[in-house]
């Protein structure tokens, strides 16, 4: 929010997960599982898409809304992937958003990830 003008002017993507018979599931149980098996860049593509497509929405939509980011968090496994930096230039023409309203954040527990760790 800026602050000056009372304006929300970024937001941060925070991927949740309903499940259909138990309910939320917080990322901190889903998200080890899905780098454990291999799903992380899959949904991480997934989410980057979703979240570009919405922001870009937003922009176009909402009066002085022109100039909103995004933040989007990352596992250390989806930076590993030899194709990321396609898949976040496919996703931004895709969308059609300006790259300069995207931010990409290392998440916090891929530092101290054991799975990350066990990658060449």
């Amino acid at each position: 929010m800026e602050v000056s003008t009372e304006n929300v002017v970024s937001y941060e993507v925070l991927g949740r997960w309903v499940h259909g018979e138990r309910g939320l599931i917080p990322p901190l149980d889903f998200i080890p599982v899905a780098e454990e098996i291999g799903m992380i860049v899959p949904i991480g593509e997934w989410v980057l898409r979703q979240a570009l497509e919405q922001v870009n929405q937003w922009r176009t939509e909402i009066d002085d809304a022109e100039d909103l980011s995004i933040s989007v968090n990352l596992s250390a496994l989806q930076l590993q992937n030899p194709g990321f930096v396609g898949v976040v230039a496919d996703a931004l023409s895709a969308s059609g958003l300006d790259p300069a309203a995207l931010h990409l954040e290392i998440t916090a527990s891929s530092t101290f990830n054991p799975v990350a760790s066990k990658l060449p």
